[in-house]
């Protein structure tokens, strides 16, 4: 019996697959322009499902709000920050100077939108979302980049091998989101200033990491 041909109209599992990721890429791309563009307060969601040639509706299958439509930019964008941040710092020679060359490509990523940082730093404070979620797994992930970091000055004596990388990262990252914060509470973001401090807070750790004598 000879198998029948394939209707090009009916769309394979394999097409639609493609047709929803490309849509979600140029959603993504649309609300990050118009974020960018109006301010989280100023976009407009219908704005959005235009510049992304899609239907009204259909931005809702992507996300519930306007609010996690923003963190679907950071959702895509964040993985390729937080790997371009541990290059940077493989690249620095001592511990502190490779935290802070990590920081400092996080610093320059946030602080391009700080409003839009601010909103999506709220959102994902206490994770309410799917979306949220995967910005938070993503937060975890450069936990555990600094964690390697860590590991590395353990192995060349600079941090005592009694401490656990993951919680030292931990303690670090902690510094870092805090003063983040206090970086992006203005629209002008002074990055020098809040990295040199940074530095200061990250010094006296070290020392507590340090091995005894």
């Amino acid at each position: 019996m000879a198998s029948q041909p394939i209707d090009s109209d009916q769309p394979t599992g394999g097409r639609r697959e493609a047709n929803k990721r490309d849509k979600l890429r140029r959603i993504r791309a649309a609300a990050r322009e118009v974020f960018v563009s109006e301010g989280f307060e100023g976009a407009n969601l219908r704005d959005i499902a235009a510049q992304a040639d899609v239907a009204f509706g259909t931005l809702f299958l992507y996300a519930k709000n306007k609010n996690d439509l923003l963190l679907l930019v950071f959702d895509e964008e964040l993985p390729e920050v937080m790997d371009r941040a541990y290059a940077r710092s493989t690249a620095a020679d001592g511990f502190l100077d490779q935290l802070l060359a990590f920081f400092a490509e996080l610093y320059e990523y946030f602080c391009q939108t700080p409003e839009l940082s601010r909103v999506m730093m709220r959102e994902t404070t206490f994770r309410a979302g799917i979306v949220s979620e995967r910005v938070w797994a993503g937060t975890l992930r450069a936990e555990q980049q600094v964690a390697r970091i860590v590991a590395a000055a353990q192995a060349d004596g600079t941090v005592s091998s009694a401490i656990a990388p993951d919680f030292a990262a931990h303690v670090l990252f902690s510094l870092y989101r805090i003063e983040i914060r206090f970086c992006l509470d203005v629209d002008d973001p002074d990055i020098p200033h809040s990295l040199q401090t940074l530095r200061e807070q990250f010094g006296l750790v070290i020392s507590g990491l340090a091995p005894r004598a």
